[in-house]
């Protein structure tokens, strides 16, 4: 039955021929088209897997062993070991440049201002350290306001005191922790003591005091805002 005379209505197996009709002669006019897409997609996404699996993993295994030799001249103290390599070990510069956007080499990036920051180079330090990009996660956190101080203190050695502030702010801000926020406001607060500020360093020690009492930095505070009470006056 072609068509319901009665309620003018398209009988359904009729509409579903007509369908498949239409969807033959499109895939016959443009079949050619719709498997070079096809194929286009397969080898886009083989491209991703080869490149996941023959490439970024073996390269990022590479930078992990590489910054295991640098971290371990880093912890042992042998800074310039551990910044510019020893024998076949590479160093954090290198790592930088020979792993470049790998998780590792952002990494590097930050030990590489931790030490150019204690060999007292502290421009190098502050360029080096703004390359690290902050990675989402908590450890991530820590480390960028772990960053964004030791940016601070090179700056607080250059004598950029506004600069030194304005860091040390970010940094205690970047996450409420007591790994990282008390040590960089009484940072803070210890600039603004420099600056003349006393009225405000005292409210930034006394953050410390009430957010983190159990800190290494609360354990002498009442002493700093004793003394910026006095030389406020």
């Amino acid at each position: 039955m072609a068509e319901n005379k009665n309620n003018n209505q398209i009988d359904p197996e009729v509409a579903i021929e007509n369908a498949l009709s239409k969807w033959e002669q499109f895939i016959e006019k443009n079949g050619k088209n719709l498997l070079m897409a096809l194929l286009a997609v397969v080898a886009a996404v083989a491209a991703f897997f080869a490149y996941q699996n023959l490439y970024k993993q073996p390269l990022e295994n590479q930078a992990a062993d590489a910054m295991f030799a640098a971290q371990k001249e880093f912890q042992q103290d042998s800074l310039n070991n551990a910044l510019n390599g020893q024998n076949n070990n590479l160093g954090f510069i290198q790592i930088t440049q020979d792993f470049e956007g790998t998780p590792q080499a952002n990494l590097a990036n930050h030990y590489a201002g931790i030490c150019l920051l204690q060999m007292g180079e502290y421009q190098k330090a502050i360029d080096k350290l703004s390359l690290y990009k902050k990675t989402n996660n908590t450890l991530g956190d820590i480390i960028y306001a772990q960053n964004l101080g030791l940016t601070a203190d090179a700056y607080a050695q250059l004598k950029n005191l506004d600069k030194a502030l304005e860091l040390y702010k970010n940094a205690a801000n970047v996450t409420n922790n007591v790994a990282t926020t008390p040590t960089y406001n009484h940072k803070a607060a210890v600039i603004l003591c420099e600056q003349g500020k006393y009225d405000e360093a005292v409210v930034v020690f006394q953050l410390v005091k009430k957010q983190f009492p159990n800190s290494i930095e609360a354990r002498d505070v009442d002493k700093f805002i004793e003394m910026a009470v006095q030389k406020a006056k």
